[in-house]
């Protein structure tokens, strides 16, 4: 208030700024610094954002510098880059001293023996890796990255030996003893290794909704020898004595059927086969009696209805 009355008594010739023009100039200063800042701050974030590609070029390009001049010092003095240390990263179920082994790092292992390319090779060759990468740290160490496997089922095959499934569904020929609680998958013909195999992704899919619905050890035949493809995939669980139709579809829905008659129908587990391809209904087949004619009709054991045929 005391400024408004100073201005209302100023004289005509006064050329004094108002109040109201100096509030105006000083908003118009606070607005400039306000952009002025904004500014800065965007710089800096381009900068933070540009720094790691910059530190990643820096360190490419002194790599490739400094690797005619390390060949060269390699060649003169090979005892001063041997391979003294192999530092690896990832490793759970190997030791580090079977991953040199794959790798083919021996002690005292020369520069030429270490091209990160070669070294990935020879590490993903293992059964037990699924990929692997090596760098050179320091003329003496190496450092090794692994990802390995990790087996979600057993694979059966004709004329084989037992092999693993790991959780992408790609087959390996890795000891399978050790492993009877995983689920076994089994197959007609003889998978590829090392490559995603789409019958064994999808079976390691179902088995683990089998397990998850409480059933122990199942078994699915994923191929099937003169029958419906459709039916697949076939499910042996331990403790289940007649095989279960799946087909295809999601198994959860199916599975919870198969628990709901399993206990509400005491006559299904003595069933000879029990099919779920058919929605909101379960059909079984029971075994033929033991003395007089066959009756292979099958009989219908639904969950909201039932089915024969």
């Amino acid at each position: 208030m005391r400024w408004l009355r100073r201005d209302r008594r100023r004289a005509a010739g006064d050329l004094r700024p108002s109040y109201a023009e100096r509030q105006a100039a000083l908003e118009r200063v606070r607005e400039r610094i306000r952009r002025r800042h904004g500014a800065s701050a965007r710089r800096l974030s381009r900068v933070r954002r540009a720094t790691p590609l910059v530190a990643f070029a820096a360190f490419a390009a002194g790599v490739g510098l400094a690797s005619p001049l390390v060949e060269r010092g390699a060649a003169r003095r090979p005892d001063l880059f041997a391979v003294r240390q192999v530092a690896v990263e990832g490793a759970e179920r190997l030791e580090p001293a079977e991953i040199a082994r794959a790798a083919g790092l021996a002690p005292g292992a020369s520069w030429s023996d270490i091209a990160p390319e070669a070294l990935a090779e020879r590490l993903s060759a293992h059964p037990w890796i699924a990929e692997a990468r090596a760098a050179r740290v320091s003329p003496t160490t190496v450092v090794v990255r692994i990802v390995e496997r990790h087996p979600a089922a057993v694979l059966i095959e004709p004329e084989s030996q037992p092999a693993l499934v790991d959780e992408r569904g790609v087959p390996f020929d890795a000891p399978a003893e050790g492993f009877d609680a995983l689920p076994r998958l089994v197959l007609r013909r003889h998978a590829e290794r090392d490559r995603v195999e789409p019958r064994l992704a999808a079976g390691v899919v179902v088995a683990r909704a089998v397990v998850a619905a409480g059933f122990e050890r199942p078994e699915l035949e994923l191929e099937l020898e003169g029958a419906d493809p459709k039916a697949a995939p076939v499910l042996r669980v331990a403790g289940l004595a007649p095989r279960v139709v799946l087909g295809d579809g999601a198994p959860a829905e199916k599975l919870a059927r198969l628990r709901r008659v399993l206990d509400e129908v005491p006559e299904s587990r003595r069933a000879v086969e029990i099919d779920l391809r058919f929605e909101d209904q379960v059909v079984f087949r029971p075994a033929p009696p033991e003395a007089g004619p066959s009756d292979t009709a099958p009989h219908a054991a639904p969950t909201t209805g039932g089915r024969s045929g």
